[in-house]
């Protein structure tokens, strides 16, 4: 604070560079939306005209009224991307703008609420140590970073519930953050949280997650006496959306995802099992059932679908193995982005600065969703990954551009 008192120039100049940060966010998120990529896919068309036969009837297409979870292709998709839709389709028409259009500006607003996460989390103290960067740089760099990110690129320029939710994902933890020192927002972070889940399914998972992390990395300071009123205003705030939940999960509309995409759906495990106890030359014995077994056998598929989302080949080289969630050619990450990773990664370690346990954690806890999917690693069920990674991400680049010579920052710049 100090710093920005003295230095008032520095203070306009950040700001400007914010500004334009979201300006070429917004830019490369809606620049020929409705022509890249080519036409609507199946899951856009059902929010577009489910949005449409909301304006229109005030029911969905099968004629259910204001639904919360829409059935669609019997897949129940969470239902507030339809309704953050249905303003667009109202003015616009039923059209591709109208679809991605949320989403970009969805897209672009993470990028602005990344800024304002980081600089929350590091605030002005970046490490313990002597660090000669400026702690006003590393959020500028995260933002830009996601700005041009090109997994969180693809997803904002679609129709997807997943980049929306990890909007309100992201907002959520920076509200977090915000409460440990303004605990008013503590309901505000519980609103945020809850307009996640109630947007995409992997938050389902995620979410609850972020909040026994933040129990277990903040416990202390979030249960104080002073905090109780409103984190009383928090429970109150959230109790009504987690009944919703709680109560949709018993019905067919909670379940029929996962039944249809979760790991049980793939028969290869315990189709794996039976061959494995027909090599022995008694598999009905205890020891065969011992050491192959379903639940063996689908623990390992889980914990290898998990490994599969760190890979270099998902990560930097090939991405999603599906087409429709990858830009051609390319990995979820540009390949530089690999050094400034494992840059990252070291100098977090090493530098320990606060809260960097928690940007590890979330990176944990970031596919675990996706892990419990047969389609695995799925780049938008893993979609949340993106922001602890940036983070990581300009972490090690600012590391690396502080300690090399001018050279080696040309060689940043062109990369």
């Amino acid at each position: 604070m100090k710093e920005e008192k003295q230095n008032p120039k520095m203070k306009s100049l950040r700001k400007v560079i914010l500004f334009l940060i979201i300006v070429l966010a917004f830019f490369l998120r809606v620049y020929k939306i409705t022509e890249y990529p080519a036409g609507l896919n199946a899951d856009e068309a059902a929010i577009g005209y489910n949005a449409y036969s909301l304006a229109v009837t005030g029911k969905d297409e099968f004629g259910h009224p204001w639904p919360i979870n829409f059935q669609s292709f019997n897949d129940y998709k969470p239902g507030l991307y339809f309704y953050l839709a249905l303003p667009f389709v109202k003015v616009i028409g039923l059209n591709e703008l109208a679809v991605r259009l949320p989403s970009a500006i969805l897209g672009s607003l993470t990028v602005l609420v990344l800024y304002f996460l980081v600089k929350e989390m590091f605030s002005l103290e970046l490490t313990r140590i002597d660090f000669r960067i400026n702690p006003n740089t590393l959020p500028l760099v995260a933002a830009f970073l996601l700005a041009v990110s090109p997994w969180h690129l693809h997803f904002s320029r679609g129709g997807w519930e997943s980049n929306a939710s990890v909007f309100f994902m992201t907002f959520g933890v920076y509200l977090f953050f915000l409460s440990l020192r303004s605990p008013k927002n503590f309901a505000f972070c519980t609103l945020s949280f809850a307009l996640s889940m109630f947007t995409y399914h992997s938050a389902r998972v995620v979410v609850p997650l972020l909040a026994l992390g933040f129990i277990l990395f903040y416990g202390r300071k979030i249960f104080v006496k002073a905090n109780f009123r409103w984190l009383a205003i928090a429970f109150l705030t959230g109790i009504i959306p987690v009944t919703v939940l709680i109560f949709s999960f018993l019905k067919q509309e909670g379940t029929s995802r996962f039944s249809g995409v979760g790991i049980f759906a793939d028969q290869g495990p315990f189709w794996r099992t039976n061959e494995l106890r027909g090599q022995h030359m008694n598999p009905f014995s205890i020891f065969p059932k011992v050491i192959h077994n379903k639940y063996l056998e689908y623990s390992i598929q889980f914990f290898d679908n998990y490994l599969r989302h760190f890979s270099g080949a998902f990560l930097f080289i090939s991405g999603d193995e599906i087409q429709r969630n990858r830009v051609m050619e390319m990995g979820q990450f540009y390949w530089i982005d690999l050094l400034f990773l494992l840059a990252g990664v070291y100098f977090l370690i090493k530098n320990k600065p606060k809260n960097y346990l928690f940007i590890f954690y979330w990176l944990a806890i970031a596919p675990i969703a996706s892990a419990l999917t047969f389609q695995s690693p799925h780049a938008i069920r893993a979609l949340n990954m993106v922001i602890p990674l940036e983070i990581i991400v300009a972490y090690g680049l600012l590391n690396i551009w502080r300690l090399k010579g001018g050279l080696f920052r040309v060689f940043i710049v062109l990369a």
